[in-house]
C-alpha cells in the first residue's frame, strides 16, 4: 500500500535526510503495518500532487480532511485520527 504525504507539513509531515516523518506516518505506520500487517509505502510529496497522486490511482491513500471534493475520489472513516 502506498501513501502521499505532503512533504512540508511538520508535525504531521515532512522529509528530514530523504527520509518521510512525522505524526500522520506514525499513526499510518501503527494501523496500517503493526496492527493489519499490511506492507506501506510513504511518499512525499507537495500538497496538491499528494491529491492528484491519489485521485489518479498512483499512489492508495493519505490522511486527510473529508471535503466534498475530496469525497468523489477518496473513502473516509468517521473517526478523526488525530484529535
Amino acid at each position: 500500500m502506498t501513501f502521499a504525504f505532503f512533504h512540508t507539513y511538520p508535525p504531521y509531515s515532512w522529509e528530514k535526510d530523504g527520509k518521510l516523518q512525522g505524526i500522520l506516518i506514525d499513526i499510518a505506520t501503527e494501523i496500517i503495518e503493526n496492527r493489519l500487517g499490511v506492507t506501506a509505502e510513504y511518499h512525499g510529496y507537495p500538497w496538491e500532487r499528494a491529491q492528484i497522486n491519489v485521485r489518479d490511482g498512483n499512489n492508495d491513500a493519505f490522511i486527510t480532511t473529508p471535503i466534498p471534493s475530496r469525497k468523489l475520489y477518496a473513502g473516509f472513516i468517521e473517526e478523526n485520527v488525530l484529535f
